[in-house]
């Protein structure tokens, strides 16, 4: 019986891992004959401090770190799609809008600009998994629990989601490390300024067309923590079995 106790953690744990595999790098492409991600990235945190291509992370789903307000800002580039920017339970697949990003037009597609009335959000998921949105955080949510982001584009109805494993679609995310100051006002968000603390700021660049430059829209989340990674739950799959091991010899 103890036996097969120790093969069911072992199972347990790399089932687990597996469910939380990192993602596949995504195929930014760069252009240089446009504001391409990385001047969008230069923009935002300064030149060169974040690498639009090798520094993604391949996280697609996340945790809160805390129980205080999490904020969501959109620092989309303006871009000839609208667009539907939101948030998906892993374990219920409800989905919630967050944003809903319209564009002004003027003259020609190429000159959209983004609505400047619909660039920030405001959520929180408290400690037993609980989704609020609004500043007064009066709608709620049930166990909405680990958590990823979507974005649709309102011309197509076609839906992207930070955990999907295509390679040139979805999302490319990056990781602000503490101490890296960050400027919204580049794209209209000037009240949005600071400074990453924590190491759970993260910047979110999304694909919604067909060519891999993920930079149709560009989100700054704040107070959100990486689902573990497979190394970190074997880490602690490999203790409780030392444990079970040190139980034997003592006794």
């Amino acid at each position: 019986m103890k036996k097969l106790t120790v093969l069911a953690v072992v199972a347990v744990f790399a089932l687990m891992a597996g469910n939380v595999m990192a993602l596949p790098l995504k195929d930014v492409q760069l252009n240089p004959s446009e504001e391409d991600l990385q001047d969008v990235f230069n923009s935002i945190v300064g030149d060169n401090v974040i690498n639009a291509v090798d520094d993604q992370t391949g996280i697609g789903l996340w945790n809160t770190t805390d129980v205080s307000a999490h904020s969501t800002f959109s620092v989309a580039k303006a871009s000839p799609w609208a667009g539907d920017f939101g948030i998906f339970s892993a374990s219920t697949g409800e989905m919630v809008s967050l944003l809903s990003m319209s564009y002004i037009p003027e003259g020609d597609d190429d000159d959209a600009q983004l609505d400047d009335s619909d660039k920030a959000a405001v959520f929180m998921i408290n400690n037993v998994g609980d989704l609020y949105l609004n500043g007064d955080f009066s709608t709620a949510y049930a166990g909405f629990g680990t958590f990823g982001f979507y974005y649709t584009r309102t011309d197509t109805g076609a839906t992207f989601f930070s955990n999907q494993e295509e390679t040139n679609v979805g999302v490319a995310t990056y990781l602000l490390g503490d101490g890296t100051a960050y400027d919204l006002s580049p794209y209209g968000n000037g009240a949005w300024s600071g400074t990453a603390t924590g190491n759970d700021d993260w910047l979110l660049a999304w694909e919604a067309g067909a060519d891999r430059d993920f930079q149709d829209a560009v989100f700054l989340v704040k107070d959100i923590s990486a689902v573990p990674e497979p190394g970190t739950l074997l880490l602690l799959g490999a203790g409780l079995l030392g444990l079970v091991g040190l139980r034997k010899r003592v006794k």
